[in-house]
């Protein structure tokens, strides 16, 4: 299958998980978020989440990582869609808002703080689905292929999505860059 046709499947898929499913869902994922290794991260990357997507909610582990693990910057992304790049900042809560597209972003005020690509130790990226071999299908603009280009070879890449891997191998192309982890509602997986 094309990639487009995986992604529109699991799209449909995703937006037809209903809210009391989709809460037991994100519970199980929220267990496999706190299981991750962060004794060597300072910058974790995390993604906001776009309700209108039906996407997993990040604010329980926001929440949970600034109680637990307050050391670690907790690093979001603003997206500059003419440039198809983003632009990552350490999160804020007061300054959250919805941007014209419904994604949820900081605004970014004289004191916040601009962080480089380079120093993210770990990013959770949001997606629809991923093979065995961690290769992804995310909503097809490449905001997120761009961004890990420009991050430390070592990165933590952790996917996260409601689905376990397709069995079936994804199309990649030369700049898609495939994840390290995984966690789902069933457990986590290394690739």
């Amino acid at each position: 299958m094309t990639k487009d046709t995986l992604r529109t499947i699991y799209k449909a898929k995703r937006m037809a998980l209903m809210p009391e499913e989709k809460q037991l869902l994100d519970d199980e994922i929220l267990n496999g978020l706190k299981s991750l290794d962060l004794s060597s991260v300072s910058y974790l990357h995390v993604y906001l989440p776009i309700v209108k997507w039906n996407e997993y909610d990040t604010y329980p582990f926001i929440y949970w990582l600034r109680q637990h693990h307050p050391a670690v910057h907790i690093v979001v992304s603003i997206s500059e869609f003419e440039k198809g790049t983003l632009q990552h900042y350490v999160w804020n809560k007061e300054s959250v808002v919805a941007n014209v597209w419904g994604i949820p972003e900081i605004i970014v005020q004289p004191d916040t703080v601009h962080v480089d690509p380079q120093a993210i130790d770990l990013i959770l990226i949001p997606l629809l689905v991923c093979d065995r071999d961690g290769n992804r299908i995310g909503y097809g603009k490449g905001f997120y292929d761009r961004f890990l280009q420009g991050c430390k070879t070592d990165v933590q890449k952790v996917g996260i999505s409601y689905f376990d891997p397709m069995e079936e191998q994804i199309p990649a192309d030369r700049w898609d860059v495939p994840l390290d982890s995984l966690i789902t509602p069933t457990g986590s997986i290394r690739f």
